[in-house]
């Protein structure tokens, strides 16, 4: 997250207070994407150090079955899951209206005045300056060049001098350029004297420059409060029903404003004597092209209030979905958290290969798919291809009858990685043969 947006936080002069805020919101952001992984990763290693070094082979000599040793941890996934039920639906949204806030406060802050010799310096709104020598205090300048731009398409004043002093007021809303020895050029404004303009000699000068865009301000966070990441599930619940009922009423408006507009009572199109045709036959010329104008004018206009009903639904209809999909989204994580358990813990006891290394690579792999197959869910939701209910719950559909299978693998000890066991499975089917 840093990287995808370094763009915007580099060179603005933050405080590190912010940034560490902005990083602790983007590191909650990822809880719904690390968790899953987290619990897959770390139930394979488990499961599989204990059975690369036989203590699961220990504990079954013992009379322990696996579902006994997978029972404590199967009661720590479900209280893990339930927790992260709760984070996600109510602590996550209110993080992200908080992490999305600071972003924009952020991103409208300027970056930090930096004025270098020979550059022109555009970052004042109507000002472009250029200094060619600075002291290294930062402060006393020399050559100054200055081009106002302020209220005007292209530049018609022009400021030069020989010296100069650059201070900040006290809470640095502004930035004061006191100018020695210099002259200022001023084209005429009057359209009738374009090519005049006026010289003016000064001692000292003092500009006023407004620094109010570089300082960092935060600003209520209500302005994101409606969007479907920051809603709970009551919340969600609400805003989508909300927009289904303006998607009745507009509908209803619809059919009432075509009745009324584009639908008469008093022409009976049904029977030869009234079609447009014989009605305009007993007209003038000017009086038929004036009706077929009018009568074209307002089709154009019933078909441009087609498209735009039409335009508005889909853009409700898709913020529903939105909603939808994060309503189901609170309890495909914490359910995921579950059948990632299932299926992380029976395929480390199969593997029996503990640590960083194989298990990482399969867990990583699994995840993978898993998230794929979310991603390509929510992406048909949002085409209206399926119900919110059946994208979203398509991932778990698919994942849970994988962990079963492996718990029952596991528990049962069929060698389903061994090789050995399927080399001697296809032997005796071509012996049979």
């Amino acid at each position: 997250m840093i990287w995808k947006y370094i763009d915007d936080l580099v060179g603005k002069g933050l405080d590190w207070q912010v940034i560490g805020e902005l990083v602790f919101y983007w590191a909650a952001y990822n809880v719904p994407l690390a968790l899953p992984l987290a619990i897959l990763v770390s139930s394979m290693m488990t499961f599989g150090n204990i059975a690369e070094h036989s203590e699961l082979v220990a504990l079954k000599a013992a009379g322990i079955s696996v579902q006994k040793v997978m029972f404590p941890l199967i009661v720590t996934s479900v209280i893990i899951s339930g927790v992260a039920f709760y984070f996600y639906n109510n602590v996550w949204p209110v993080l992200n209206q908080k992490q999305y806030s600071l972003y924009r406060d952020i991103t409208q802050k300027k970056p930090t005045m930096n004025i270098k010799e020979g550059i022109f310096y555009k970052g004042i709104e109507g000002y472009s300056i250029r200094v060619g020598k600075k002291a290294d205090d930062g402060h006393n300048l020399e050559d100054i060049l200055i081009y106002d731009f302020m209220g005007q398409k292209r530049n018609k004043k022009v400021i030069t001098a020989k010296t100069g002093i650059m201070t900040f007021s006290d809470n640095d809303s502004h930035m004061l350029l006191t100018l020695n020895d210099g002259y200022s050029y001023e084209e005429s404004l009057d359209a009738k004297a374009p090519f005049e303009f006026t010289r003016t000699v000064f001692q000292k000068q003092t500009m006023v420059f407004d620094l109010s865009s570089y300082k960092f301000e935060r600003e209520s966070d209500e302005l994101f409060k409606r969007g479907h990441k920051m809603l709970n599930l009551s919340q969600l619940t609400t805003a989508a029903d909300s927009l289904r009922k303006k998607e009745i009423t507009t509908g209803e408006d619809f059919v009432e404003m075509m009745k009324k507009n584009y639908m008469h009572s008093d022409v009976d199109l049904s029977r030869s004597q009234d079609t447009m045709g014989h009605i305009l036959v007993n007209t003038e010329v000017a009086e038929r092209i004036k009706t077929v104008g009018l009568a074209l004018s307002s089709s154009k206009g019933a078909i441009a209030y087609v498209k735009a009903i039409i335009r508005r639904s889909n853009n409700r209809d898709e913020h529903i979905a939105y909603y939808l999909i994060e309503w189901h989204s609170k309890y495909t994580l914490s359910i995921s958290c579950l059948i990632l358990f299932f299926v992380g813990a029976p395929l480390g006891a199969i593997i029996k290969k503990g640590g960083l290394g194989l298990p990482m690579v399969i867990s990583v792999l699994i995840f993978i798919m898993f998230h794929v197959i979310v991603t390509i869910g929510r992406k048909m939701v949002q085409e209206s291809s399926l119900t919110a209910f059946e994208g979203m719950w398509m991932a778990p559909a698919i994942i849970l009858p994988i962990g079963l299978f492996l718990t029952y693998k596991a528990t049962t000890d069929s060698p389903i990685f061994d090789k050995t066991w399927y080399t001697n499975t296809i032997n005796s089917v071509f012996r049979k043969k």
